[in-house]
């Protein structure tokens, strides 16, 4: 239930009125707006030499949105606010990753709370989540590689001297974590 009010705030915040503010679109954003189109034209890259030079991830996110919502500044900053509001969800997943088992209750639920909350409403992230600039990937991805990593390091401890598949599924996660902080590297 507090996840549920923690999302439906940070919902809130990023796409209140996300049509008119910010107005029209900033450099950046103009320019990984012109990328995503040269991608639907077919002149895609992975890495775009474009405004000193970019990755390449975020701009084919920018133009599958093109492809859905239709080529207007509304569609590059839903991408991001969309990043940031699974961004607060991957916090708290972290954050119950970080305190399973070890701690007691208070701590296991009550962390994980507190730091989606304070993300939920936290300005800096508030603000880039609603600009379509390819920084707000960046702490998702990182939040998403952490919780793996420790879902797999507790899976790992958990399968030592039993014989059941915690093992396997342990290796699953930290492939999974490697595949999150690899992508995270193709944003920012």
């Amino acid at each position: 239930m507090a996840l549920l009010l923690i999302l439906i705030v940070a919902s809130f915040f990023r796409l209140w009125q996300i049509g008119r503010t910010p107005p029209g679109l900033m450099g950046d954003e103009a320019v990984n707006g012109l990328d995503a189109l040269d991608i639907l034209e077919g002149r895609g890259s992975v890495f775009f030499p474009t405004n000193f030079g970019r990755e390449g991830l975020f701009m084919y996110i920018l133009a599958a949105a093109f492809g859905v919502l239709g080529v207007r500044p509304l569609a590059i900053h839903l991408v991001t606010a969309v990043m940031g509001i699974a961004t607060v969800l991957a916090t708290y997943w972290l954050g119950r990753e970080l305190f399973r088992g070890s701690v007691g209750v208070a701590l296991t639920l009550g962390v994980p709370v507190l730091a989606s909350l304070w993300l939920a409403g936290a300005y800096w992230h508030v603000h880039y989540s609603r600009f379509g600039v390819r920084v707000i990937p960046v702490p998702l991805f990182g939040a998403l590689a952490f919780a793996a990593f420790w879902r797999g390091k507790h899976l790992w401890v958990r399968g030592l001297g039993a014989a059941d598949k915690s093992r396997w599924q342990a290796w699953i996660w930290f492939v999974l974590s490697g595949v999150f902080l690899g992508l995270s590297t193709h944003f920012y």
